[in-house]
């Protein structure tokens, strides 16, 4: 009778423990264990005295679940090993750390000898990634995850598999870490953009703390970095700040009332890392040009640039300058500016593009702003083929005149112009019920179907490319399910892949020219098996490459995808047009360079697909990876 009360208030002190009442769940669950002293009571005890700053409490309930001779608990040795480290008792806390690992893989063990792996057991895995994490131990949270890839329950395991990723720089596999975690919110999507950003070097490399970051948590940091200067420059050296502020900046949906303030806290306070942010964002490619304006006048406010000097920057591929004014706004009807925008409207007839634009920069330079000039301004720029900053001054309209549908209709075409349908198309729809007011001219509405006809064939367009990258992606699928047998030599790989891999390996490495497939299936045998080309190679591969070559001479030579592609990713978006476009993922690299072959072999009378070192490499590559 009494177990049975003790699990009536022990499913309540959980409760309370999900609701972050740690007090009131550490005293539901200190009745529960005076009724029912078991290991799972006192774990749940010690969290929630350790989560309320009960640290002393929280070890001192532990000690009978982590002495000598205890049953497998890897969850309290991953709790103690973090609340040590809070008591900054590290080498302990590494011993806790250490008794967690070998209890969950000792107790794993049995558990399979018995035939099934319960979920109560597997949702211990996030204890001891947290635990891991709490000691920065970057690779061990990396390796954990991959190694017990297949029993995670928490999307807590996948979010801080990414941290530890983000932390070993290896951005990419961050990315697909974080995408499969889910339960991020909106801003997964911009988080795994961060990554990818900072793997082109656009966003310079910052750590990020194995800290959940929680709506509650982040507002509560927000909070104390308002109370004063200091305060505000601890707030951006924090790893999980930067890591959101830049995810809420880069969301697709933000606008300049989010984007401003998070880059102008991460610029201006984040010392010589957040100037050095401001100005890999000029320069960065894909990055929206609101985000760039803002980097710009966050670089202005920590005196890197001056007010009006020109800031260099790269817009849709194109070297462009942008400056930052004060301005005043003008009120329409102003006589003088009126004959202003006239003037440049007459050198514009006379395709006198650059002198119209001289003369109605000049107001900016003055800080007039006078939304007339502004929007002719702007259409110069697209006529000049700078789109980017014809963009900039068209979005600063829109937010002065949310509605208008001027501004509008010129927002949807540039984004047209710039091969963004989803972009376009939305504009489109605000558009739409713009054209609901009174007094619209018929020839207004006459250019917006004609723009909505060439919005709806870029849509076909966008269609059509998604349609061939998906059958780029089974073009590839069908390569992988070729035969290969373990001890693949060069030429048997070699045969299996399409005539336009070994084009693209004969140009990478200059091979000269041969007008057969087998002469170039030759020509390659050939240039690997030279060993200062294979060295050249090698020395070549990134982390994540030279990783995977080592994870398969370990196993002799190969391995199933599947072990494969839990630690090092799969090669979904790798396409198949790899002499155009090199594939991404490390496999996909390896693959492209005949250092690796996959297809498809029976083992014990199943079939599976198989990542396999050519037999003629694997003598070779340890002695060049050292």
């Amino acid at each position: 009778m009494s177990s049975i009360k003790a699990g009536v208030l022990d499913e309540k002190g959980r409760a309370l423990l999900e609701e972050g009442r740690f007090g009131e769940a550490a005293e539901v669950f200190q009745k529960a264990y005076r009724l029912d002293d078991n290991p799972v009571l006192a774990n749940n005890l010690a969290t929630a005295c350790f989560y309320g700053g009960e640290v002393e409490r929280a070890l001192e309930t532990l000690a009978p679940n982590i002495r000598p001779g205890a049953s497998f608990n890897p969850y309290a040795h991953g709790l103690a090993a973090q609340i040590l480290a809070s008591l900054g008792r590290e080498a302990e806390a590494r011993g806790e750390l250490r008794e967690a690992v070998r209890d969950f893989d000792d107790g794993l063990a049995a558990l399979r000898r018995e035939g099934t792996v319960p979920r109560a057991w597997r949702e211990y895995t996030v204890m001891v990634l947290r635990a891991a994490g709490r000691l920065d131990e970057h690779r061990l949270v990396y390796d954990l995850y991959s190694r017990w890839q297949s029993l995670h329950v928490s999307w807590e395991c996948g979010y801080l598999a990414g941290v530890a990723a983000f932390n070993l720089k290896r951005f990419v596999q961050a990315a697909k870490y974080w995408a499969a975690a889910g339960k991020m919110g909106r801003l997964a999507g911009a988080v795994q953009r961060v990554a990818l950003l900072a793997d082109r070097g656009h966003i310079p490399h910052f750590s990020v703390e194995y800290e959940l970051p929680t709506t509650d948590r982040l507002s509560s940091l927000a909070i104390e970095a308002a109370a004063s200067e200091e305060e505000r420059y601890r707030y951006a050296e924090r790893g999980m700040v930067r890591l959101y502020l830049l995810a809420g900046a880069l969301d697709s949906e933000a606008d300049d009332k989010m984007i401003k303030p998070f880059l102008n806290t991460l610029v201006a306070y984040g010392g010589d890392w957040g100037r050095r942010l401001g100005q890999a964002l000029l320069g960065a490619g894909g990055v929206a040009q609101g985000v760039k304006v803002a980097a710009a006048a966050a670089l202005v406010d920590s005196g890197v640039y001056q007010l009006d000097e020109p800031i260099p920057v790269i817009v849709d591929g194109r070297q462009e300058t942008i400056r930052i004014h004060k301005i005043a706004v003008a009120e329409e009807g102003d006589p003088e500016l009126d004959e202003v925008v006239a003037r440049a409207g007459r050198l514009r007839a006379e395709e006198k593009y650059e002198e119209a634009l001289a003369l109605l920069e000049e107001l900016q330079l003055e800080g007039r702003f006078y939304p007339p000039a502004v929007m002719m301004q702007a259409n110069l720029y697209r006529q000049l083929e700078q789109i980017g900053e014809g963009r900039r001054l068209l979005e600063t309209l829109e937010e002065m005149y949310p509605g208008e549908p001027t501004v509008l209709f010129n927002l949807a075409a540039v984004w047209c112009e710039l091969e963004n349908p989803e972009k376009a198309v939305s504009y489109l729809e605000r558009l739409e019920e713009s054209l609901k007011q009174p007094g619209v001219a018929g020839d207004f509405r006459e250019k917006v179907a004609f723009l909505q006809q060439q919005v709806a064939d870029l849509v076909r367009t966008a269609h059509v490319e998604e349609l061939f990258e998906l059958a780029a992606e089974e073009q590839r699928a069908t390569v992988e399910a070729k035969p290969l047998i373990l001890n693949a030599t060069l030429t048997r790989g070699l045969k299996n892949m399409p005539a336009i891999w070994l084009d693209g390996m004969c140009d990478d490495w200059e091979i000269r020219p041969v007008r057969t497939r087998k002469e170039r299936e030759e020509e390659i045998i050939a240039y690997l098996g030279d060993d200062g080309n294979l060295g050249r190679l090698v020395a070549k591969l990134d982390e994540d490459e030279v990783e995977l070559l080592r994870f398969l001479l370990g196993k002799g030579g190969w391995s199933k995808m599947g072990s494969v592609s839990r630690r090092f990713g799969t090669m979904d978006g790798d396409g198949y047009f790899w002499n155009e476009l090199a594939p991404v993922s490390p496999l996909g690299s390896l693959w492209s360079q005949a250092l690796v072959m996959v297809g498809r072999t029976q083992i014990d009378g199943r079939y599976y697909r198989v990542a396999v070192i050519p037999a003629e490499l694997r003598e070779k590559l340890p002695i060049l990876l050292g």
